[in-house]
């Protein structure tokens, strides 16, 4: 007996069916739990930007929030009360959260309270209107992420139509801030400000957190520092702005160039600071080049911010021992050397005088540094100390100068140990020739950060600091 068979079409009402009720079941829970979302998030940024009303007016497009746990808002107007003129544009802000689970319990429960494992905001094309403008507005680049990129050229800073008039593929410009958890007891701040086809930088801090699976804001304060890292890394650029700047001004590449660090001497100069030679050769190489120019960073283990916000000048650089990495060259140091600030007044008379005496060779920041600036004073030299190192190696800091060209070990405050050759030594501080191991490059250190000096050649060896050793540090 033959079975009855089901009609295909009576197998489509099936299937549709089956369909329907899926739809009902899960796209309708899952509409209303987006509308609660979106209702709640449009709801609390109202609610901030109405505490925020007194001191600066906030207008907006639209809000919105991702699947993957980003917030945001698009055509952004911000315009502080006080302010005057100033305006500040956006295309979008984000908020960029863990995932869509943490979202969901902080919009229905609060945030929690421990620190999330990643957590950050973003602006694209931000833009600010009616800040005065002068030499030092365009010391980081607010599109090429690059510093003093406009120094030696008919302009301050660049914007977007300047870029675009060079030639360049101008994409949007996204600023990116974000705090992590790459690992317990390891937290890092990043920053990136990226502009494709042009070029930009990124920034990071690493804080080590004793003892702490999951970081809390109040554990932030026993915090220290790990490891610092500034890298600008240019996409076409510079040279487009060489080319561009040396048709601006009649001249070759190469002489704008020049023209460009003596540019960058007096915008340093207007801070107070002078690039030591080696420095400014590093900038010279990544000016040229492109590529990289990284800044970096491995302190002591036992810096923590609280002894940070008690340095200042040389003594916080020979803390951190910063040094620069550039293609093309080996390492130097960041070093910079601190002077009597320059008023603009004083660089507008260096520039006419240079304008006027060009044909004799003199650059801009030959004539600010010698003619205009007047170094810091230096404590009085006297003579040095004839003293013989203890069983030990060690000799007081006084009796230094009479060891010059030994090799010596050098403790720190800061629990490092930084090894080489004694270049040179004053009452005030000395200059150490670092071992290769630890960077290579020319160290100086103030008086009050050396706890004790021991000459190798009759002392053993001291034990390898590995915070010191700076042969890994492309790792960061």
């Amino acid at each position: 007996m033959a079975r009855p068979t089901r009609s295909r079409g009576a197998s489509g009402m099936t299937v549709s069916g089956l369909f329907v009720r899926l739809l009902l079941w899960l796209g309708l829970p899952l509409a209303l739990l987006y509308g609660l979302l979106w209702w709640r998030i449009s709801a609390g940024i109202d609610k901030e930007l109405k505490q925020v009303a007194g001191l600066v007016e906030v207008a907006r497009d639209s809000t919105y929030f991702t699947f993957s746990g980003d917030v945001g808002i698009t055509g952004v107007r911000m315009r502080p009360v006080l302010g005057g003129e100033v305006v500040v544009r956006a295309r979008r802000m984000e908020v960029h959260t863990p995932g869509l689970w943490w979202l969901i319990r902080a919009s229905l429960f609060g945030f929690p309270n421990e620190l999330p494992n990643r957590i950050g905001f973003s602006v694209t094309n931000l833009e600010i209107e009616g800040l005065p403008t002068g030499p030092q507005e365009g010391l980081i680049g607010a599109y090429t992420g690059l510093p003093m990129e406009a120094a030696g050229c008919k302009a301050d800073a660049w914007d977007r139509t300047d870029l675009q008039m060079m030639g360049l593929q101008v994409g949007d410009s996204v600023l990116t801030v974000q705090a992590e958890q790459s690992s317990p007891g390891v937290f890092a701040y990043l920053m990136n400000l990226k502009t494709p086809g042009v070029g930009g930088l990124e920034a990071r801090v690493g804080l080590r957190v004793p003892g702490e699976a999951v970081v809390r804001p109040e554990a932030l304060l026993a915090t220290t520092l790990g490891d610092a890292s500034v890298t600008f890394r240019d996409e076409g650029f510079l040279a487009a702005r060489n080319q561009f700047c040396a048709e601006q001004l009649g001249v070759t590449s190469d002489v704008f160039v020049q023209k460009h660090l003596d540019g960058v001497q007096s915008l340093l100069l207007s801070l107070g600071l002078v690039a030591e030679d080696d420095l400014l050769h590093a900038w010279g190489q990544f000016t040229r080049e492109g590529g990289e120019f990284r800044i970096e960073t491995r302190p002591s283990a036992s810096l923590g911010f609280q002894q940070i916000s008690l340095l200042s000048g040389e003594s916080l650089m020979s803390a951190l021992s910063p040094y620069v990495r550039v293609s093309g060259i080996d390492p130097v140091r960041l070093s910079l050397r601190r002077v009597s600030a320059a008023s603009l007044t004083e660089q507008k008379r260096s520039r006419e005088i240079a304008r006027a005496r060009e044909e004799d060779g003199l650059t801009v920041a030959e004539d600010l540094v010698d003619k205009m600036i007047a170094p810091v004073p230096t404590p009085e030299e006297k003579a040095a100390l004839d003293i013989a190192p203890d069983a030990q190696g060690r000799v007081p800091f006084d009796a230094l100068p009479a060891y010059e060209g030994r090799s010596v070990v050098v403790e720190t405050t800061w629990n490092t140990q930084r090894r080489g050759v004694l270049k040179d030594a004053t009452r005030a501080r000395l200059v150490l020739a670092l071992i290769a191991s630890q960077g290579g490059f020319d160290l100086s250190m103030p008086r009050e950060t050396v706890r004790e000096v021991r000459i190798l050649d009759v002392a053993s060896p001291p034990i390898s600091d590995p915070s010191a050793d700076i042969s890994n540090a492309q790792a960061n």
